[in-house]
């Protein structure tokens, strides 16, 4: 219940008489004041007709909102003008405009002296209405404004919370961002090796080699055709004739490679020798490619060759490489 409607429910009928008398008397205090404009005079005696005939809650509401526009007329010419200052206080109570209605109410009280009140009733009934009614505004007033700071606080509240969340999704976004950009490129580059391994495996090339190698005739110079996976080297060097079959597995930035490989015994251009026979063996190693068109192999195996023991066989050759 709010505190109008209480305080009509608790006296309901002593307010009724009360505010009858009050009406009563505000006509011929407007009527008797000398420096009242005729406009507001007028005015005073519209807004004090409406209000003298209400009754009842409902009924003084309404009449309250048919006299406002009479005693802005009249508080605007008039703005001392205690009856039209009582009535205006007393109508934005009834009608919930308590904020407009505490400085009203207020200059209304503080206009009746403590004399007055004890010479008048009446005066002192009507003074005592308007303190209580001017406490019950304030306190309203009060109340409102708390609630709207508590609801500014919350609103704030939110925004903050709203914000912090918004830089947090932010904040996330850009991190799942980078992170997909950081996967894109390690895709990226991971499918650039498999192609680059891929365009190796099938790539045809040719490589000029010098070194220690079993298709060199284990000490001079051959060449090796590759095809993709396979390579075959041919030689001379230490024996006069050397071969060599190779696998070839593309393993980062060359190859691993497994071979077989024979060789003449005999003499040739580099050695004079009176053994004829042959030789095989098998050696595994990697074909390092820092470049497309330079080849450094490195590996070692085990080979048997008439006249020989079985040995340890090293391929260590260099060279360059010619694509076709």
């Amino acid at each position: 219940m709010t505190p109008r409607a209480s305080e009509h429910t608790m006296n309901r009928r002593r307010t009724a008489l009360l505010l009858a008398a009050s009406f009563a008397a505000w006509p011929m205090a407007s009527s008797a004041a000398p420096k009242l404009p005729p406009a507001a005079v007028k005015a005073l005696d519209s807004a004090t007709a409406i209000l003298s005939k209400a009754t009842g809650d409902d009924a003084r509401v309404a009449a309250c909102l048919d006299a406002l526009p009479f005693l802005s007329i009249v508080l605007e010419q008039a703005p001392d003008n205690m009856s039209a200052v009582a009535m205006a206080g007393e109508c934005r109570y009834l009608t919930d405009d308590y904020a407009t209605a505490i400085p009203l109410l207020e200059r209304y009280v503080g206009s009746i002296s403590k004399k007055a009140r004890q010479k008048d009733k009446a005066t002192a009934e009507r003074a005592e209405t308007a303190e209580l009614r001017l406490g019950k505004a304030k306190g309203i007033v009060a109340e409102r404004e708390a609630a709207a700071k508590l609801a500014e606080e919350e609103r704030l509240a939110a925004e903050k919370a709203a914000r912090e969340a918004a830089e947090a999704a932010g904040k996330a976004a850009s991190e799942a961002a980078a992170k997909a950009e950081t996967e894109r490129l390690e895709a990226e580059r991971i499918a650039a090796e498999a192609a680059e391994a891929e365009r190796r495996r099938i790539t045809k090339d040719v490589a000029l080699r010098g070194g220690l190698a079993p298709e060199a005739g284990v000490l001079g110079a051959a060449v090796e055709f590759r095809f993709g996976r396979v390579a075959l080297g041919l030689g001379t060097g230490g024996y006069p004739v050397g071969v060599a079959l190779r696998y070839m597995h593309p393993a980062g930035p060359g190859f691993l490679y497994a071979a077989a490989h024979g060789v003449l015994v005999g003499p040739s251009p580099f050695v004079d020798r009176f053994v004829t026979g042959y030789g095989v063996g098998g050696t595994v190693g990697y074909d390092w490619r820092p470049i497309r068109f330079l080849s450094l192999r490195l590996g070692a195996g085990a080979g048997i060759a008439t006249g020989r023991s079985l040995g340890v066989v090293v391929d260590a050759s260099v060279g360059p490489v010619i694509p076709f």
